[in-house]
């Protein structure tokens, strides 16, 4: 029997009311240990001692370190990242699930299907769920009764490695790409990997490199012997012009930031969710099922093309993703949108949450190198939007270009009526000045005047993202950013 199994089994033994002897007696009893529950179910399933486990034994001196040691909540999230035990996509029973609730975070052991139902089981303080034991906090709690955990991880190396096998890589790398990749700066690649749905562990560094060059391509920086070379002599970088070697790091460096439609990305990216090409959601903002970097949706009728341009490019790797129910899938792609409506609530489980089954589809594709490709493509035709936009109002600035390509992509563009009120407030404060405004002052009126054209549900949604792009720092979604040190988003014209 596998890690994997054996943790599964114990943690459904436990679900059903069963014993185990390192269940301690507080954690049966006492809400608010979840750490120390999960802990202790996979002592017991593994075979080990108390604190034989190494992701909790890494995640205890995490905390030592920051001064906050408690029963309640471990680091597990950075212990499972700095063993090298997180994997992506949904999660697999048997995996260790973690939130970032409140200030210690929450914890729990994925099940899989109960009774039909994807569940996990925990301890817990919050109403939801069914106690194990008459009064106990610890429960069986389906999984679409809480967000989506920000990270999943294997209790070992072996159980991480039953991961199914990856799709094949889209073509062979360049060796320029892999140049570049291995120059770049670690964080640098962490975001880049992050932004294809991949972990720090992942592998896939085929099809990472690949993808990296495809950057390159779409942003007129080909990576071929005259690209390269062009593209030294342009920016007055010395060394080598051609092989390899001509990427050294200031060469990387200098390619990162010329990578525009990558920046956007990484920054949109990041406000319209955690796993860049493979994020999905289902119909909790009434769009049916939004998949993708930009969250290309049904309801806006933006994801049936892109869809079926995955189809077009790989049927084989499409029909072996959605299975048996390809036809279906296939025919509401084609058909009208009322089709496509039907198809998406048939996908919904309770809360606006997918059904894990096409959770698990939509994942596996965003991981495909094709379909992240088709994404890219159409990335690219908003970044040509934005262009234009851009334009329209004089913004010269790649802060101004971001600020419009966050427009195209959460709220569709600038209507006219929106227009008129922009023009309109920028006349009065032109007036009020007594002079011009600077582009960045214009921005913030454009921010504030396309937040409030939004629909009032996500007025402050809309403002928050906005002015973090103008002011280059901000809070959006509980999360602080700060745009010029994380991605290197500046003032700087844009191409």
């Amino acid at each position: 029997m596998s890690d994997r199994e054996r943790v599964v089994e114990t943690a459904r033994r436990v679900a059903g009311g069963g014993m185990l002897a390192s269940l301690s007696s507080d954690t049966r009893t006492q809400p608010l240990l979840c750490a120390q529950f999960v802990r202790q179910v996979v002592e017991g399933a593994l075979g080990l001692g108390e604190g034989g486990w190494p992701v909790a034994t890494r995640a205890r001196t995490i905390a030592d370190r920051a001064g906050r040691g408690t029963r309640r909540s471990l680091d597990y999230e950075q212990a499972a990242r700095d063993l090298g035990l997180t994997h992506t996509g949904p999660p697999r029973p048997g995996d260790v699930l973690y939130w970032p609730y409140g200030e210690f975070g929450h914890t729990a052991l994925f099940l899989g299907e109960v009774s039909g139902v994807a569940c996990i089981v925990e301890n817990t303080n919050a109403g939801r769920g069914t106690p194990v034991w008459p009064g106990s906090p610890v429960r069986l709690t389906p999984l679409d009764r809480t967000p989506p955990p920000t990270t999943v991880a294997a209790v070992s190396a072996a159980a991480l490695e039953d991961a199914p096998a990856p799709l094949d890589p889209a073509g062979p790398e360049s060796p320029y790409a892999r140049a570049l990749y291995d120059h770049l700066p670690r964080p640098r690649r962490q975001q880049f990997r992050r932004l294809l749905g991949l972990g720090d562990n992942d592998g896939r560094l085929t099809q990472t490199v690949w993808m990296l060059g495809r950057f390159c391509e779409r942003g007129a920086l080909p990576l071929t012997d005259a690209g390269v070379a062009a593209f030294k002599r342009g920016r007055g970088l010395g060394g080598p012009t051609h092989g390899p070697e001509a990427i050294d790091e200031a060469t990387a460096q200098a390619y990162w930031g010329a990578l525009t439609l990558l920046k956007l990305l990484l920054i949109t990216g990041a406000f319209e969710g955690e796993h860049g090409f493979t994020n999905v959601a289902g119909s909790f903002d009434g769009q049916g099922v939004s998949f993708g970097v930009l969250q290309w949706n049904f309801g806006q009728g933006t994801l049936a093309p892109l869809l079926l341009g995955m189809e077009a490019r790989d049927p084989g790797a499409f029909a072996a993703i959605f299975g048996a129910d390809t036809a279906q899938v296939r025919a509401a792609l084609v058909g009208p949108p009322a089709a496509q409506a039907a198809f998406a609530a048939g996908l919904q489980g309770s809360g606006g949450q997918l059904q894990p089954r096409w959770k698990d589809r939509f994942v596996r594709l965003g991981l495909h190198a094709p379909y992240q490709d088709v994404q890219l493509e159409a990335a690219g035709t908003r970044l040509e939007a934005a262009k234009g936009l851009a334009r329209e109002y004089g913004l010269v600035t790649e802060r101004g270009l971001a600020l419009m390509f966050d427009i195209i992509t959460q709220n569709g563009g600038i209507a006219a009526r929106t227009r008129e009120a922009i023009q309109g407030a920028e006349a009065a404060e032109r007036a009020r000045l007594g002079r011009l405004l600077g582009e960045i002052e214009r921005l913030g009126l454009i921010a504030r005047e396309r937040a409030a054209a939004a629909s009032p549900r996500w007025q402050g949604d809309v403002l928050a993202r906005k002015l973090t792009i103008v002011q280059g720092r901000g809070t959006v979604h509980g999360t602080r950013w700060d745009l010029g040190s994380q991605f290197g988003l500046g003032d700087a014209a844009w191409a």
